[in-house]
């Protein structure tokens, strides 16, 4: 595969995302020109910030705010160990070359592989 095809595929992804971003325009201005969605829609921002105020002022009562903080180092703790795992997950690809795994349940599970380009700093 040479990097023609690749550039290729990146226009035509681009292109899609301009028109995607085209007709979803044209949505919004259909949904903001209907006065009733517009009222309905300032209602349901109103009750959405009365709802995070009531979430926030129950979470930051004191026997809540040891369950939030022991969930967010539970979530640190799951990113770091699914990041380890990709890594591992590579390096036996590496190693192998096989795209199949067991689980410790004993389910065989295949390697899915994903990759995307980001943009280099420089």
């Amino acid at each position: 595969m040479d990097s023609t095809a690749i550039s290729k595929r990146i226009t035509i992804i681009e292109k899609l995302k301009q028109e995607k971003q085209t007709t979803k325009d044209m949505i919004d201005d259909a949904l903001v020109n209907n006065d009733e969605y517009r009222k309905l829609e300032m209602e349901a921002d109103a009750l959405r910030d009365d709802l995070k105020s009531k979430r926030s002022e129950i979470l930051a009562l004191e026997s809540n705010e040891k369950v939030v903080s022991k969930m967010k180092e539970i979530a640190g703790d799951l990113k770091e160990e699914q990041e380890i795992l990709v890594e591992e997950l590579i390096e036996y690809y590496r190693q192998t070359q096989k795209t199949e795994i067991l689980s410790n349940d004993g389910k065989k599970m295949k390697l899915k592989f994903s990759a995307r380009l980001i943009p280099l700093e420089y």
